[in-house]
């Protein structure tokens, strides 16, 4: 049964629709008449897609189950998901995978590129994709290069994804950006090399094997300079951001509140001005919330020794629309396509006829009572924040 007609500002990148609209919000979205410029305040979007979340399932469901986790995700807006393969154990196993596809259909798999995510040998890609994965990823691809090329060139140009975080091994043992803030604050600095280093090898094994390569977790102004460059060589790369680098900067470490020790560190407002160009000039493609749940237990530790990461499934939207786009730092279209149509064609999933209807003004308090995750692992815990999902299609 069709819903009351409701006044929105429609935002579909995939169509390029960006208008105010009276619409009717049934199984398919019937617009009723166009409205003036300024005439309301809610948000019709696509249902959002994440690119990369952490699940605490299996083996440390007191951090998050799929339950929780899909929740959440509904929640923050989110119609599907993608989880890494760093659970217990490892997602590197066919019967693992159809497990985890029968809990949540709206669940997408990234398995692991190796077996027991050790970096050593190379796990059955065909019977894992059979098995449901959607695709493959490490967040070690530079531990042996060899084994990372050869991965590369079984799978060829016609690959399904493959998501590789470009971090340099040797040189990303310390817990804040390396600089003037990393040495006042007495924390061991992680270089910008750590990165671009990184970022250089990756591009340089996409040239030498022509295979698709999405490099996630972008944290700095040289690695898009790189990137952009790249694409503009045609090399067939994508890349992506996590939402909390584009909300925080290594001053905020100044607090050392340790829900802001994440892995890469925060950059400099330089950095994210970067992220942010290039979110609108096409040169990054996506904004994950790469979604880290920890115990209360786990996180509340000194931040040098706490474990990186946050919850971001349910924040992402109402921060990322206030800090951006009410600031005017990003088009909210540019928001929106990073969030639906740019994830979509990374995982080569189909266009979706779902709806989020967004209201960026309504007010809440990030709380046990307000938030579907298990964990509280949040910088933003008890505070008000601005912006709500108030009905999605799914």
């Amino acid at each position: 049964m069709d819903r009351e007609p409701v006044q929105v500002r429609w935002l579909d990148p995939s169509q390029g629709i960006n208008q105010e609209v009276e619409v009717n919000l049934g199984t398919h979205l019937q617009v009723i008449q166009e409205l003036p410029i300024g005439s309301t305040q809610k948000v019709l979007l696509p249902g959002l897609v994440d690119l990369y979340s952490h699940s605490g399932e299996p083996g440390h469901e007191e951090r998050e189950t799929l339950e929780s986790l899909m929740r959440g995700a509904r929640a923050g807006g989110f119609v599907e998901v993608a989880i890494l393969p760093d659970t217990e154990p490892v997602i590197d196993d066919p019967s693992l995978v159809s497990w985890l596809k029968k809990q949540a259909p709206n669940l997408h798999i990234l398995a692991s590129l190796t077996v027991g995510n050790q970096g050593k040998e190379l796990v059955d890609t065909e019977e894992l994709l059979r098995a449901g994965a959607i695709g493959f990823t490490a967040e070690d691809a530079l531990k042996d290069l060899t084994l990372t090329r050869r991965f590369l060139e079984y799978l060829g140009p016609n690959a399904a994804p493959v998501l590789l975080w470009p971090q340099h091994p040797s040189l990303a043992k310390g817990v804040a950006r390396e600089g003037v803030w990393s040495t006042e604050l007495g924390l061991i600095g992680v270089p910008v090399q750590a990165e671009t280093i990184a970022v250089s090898t990756i591009l340089d094994l996409v040239e030498l094997t022509g295979t698709p390569v999405h490099l996630m977790r972008l944290s700095c102004q040289e690695s898009v300079e790189r990137i952009r460059v790249a694409k503009a060589k045609g090399l067939p790369i994508t890349c992506s951001v996590a939402a909390g680098h584009l909300l925080h900067t290594v001053e905020e470490l100044v607090s050392f509140d340790p829900n802001l020790r994440v892995n890469p560190p925060f950059g400099t407002h330089e950095d994210q001005a970067a992220l942010l160009a290039g979110l609108a000039d096409g040169t990054v493609d996506v904004i994950s919330t790469d979604h880290s749940p920890w115990t209360y237990e786990e996180k509340v530790v000194p931040f040098a020794v706490a474990p990186p990461g946050m919850v971001m499934l349910e924040l992402a939207l109402p921060l990322l629309w206030t800090h951006l786009v009410k600031t005017q730092k990003l088009k909210a279209l540019d928001l929106v396509r990073a969030l639906t149509t740019g994830p979509r064609k990374v995982l080569g999933l189909p266009a979706s006829d779902s709806w989020v209807l967004f209201n960026p003004e309504t007010t809440w308090t990030a709380n046990s009572q307000t938030l579907h995750s298990l964990s509280q692992a949040t910088p933003w815990w008890g505070k008000t924040l601005q912006g709500c999902i108030e009905q999605t299609s799914f």
